[in-house]
């Protein structure tokens, strides 16, 4: 299970940094959940700062730049059209990745 995001401004550790930047790496090289394309990693979290753990791999069209592009139609209406469960997928991601 994936922990909370932080509720506090501190700067994460470099060894966690580190991390999750390598984290972030995988989770990019996993194609975008609709297509398979070259993705990005869009963070679920809205909290400030974000938590990296809490991210799925989709390309530009599905991220942010199509018509039907999560942060064009909403969450919960991109999983409805896509038949996905984002913090499902995130949460496994996170569990079955191996640094």
């Amino acid at each position: 299970m994936l922990p909370k995001a932080p509720k506090h401004g501190r700067i994460k550790p470099k060894a966690q940094k580190n991390k999750l930047s390598k984290y972030l790496d995988f989770v990019r090289e996993q194609g975008c959940l609709v297509c398979k394309r070259p993705s990005s990693a869009h963070h679920l979290t809205t909290v400030s700062p974000r938590d990296d753990r809490w991210v799925v791999p989709l390309c530009p069209e599905h991220h942010q730049h199509g018509k039907g592009a999560i942060h064009a139609i909403g969450w919960k209406k991109f999983e409805e059209q896509h038949n996905l469960d984002l913090e499902q997928i995130a949460q496994e991601l996170w569990e079955n990745y191996n640094e």
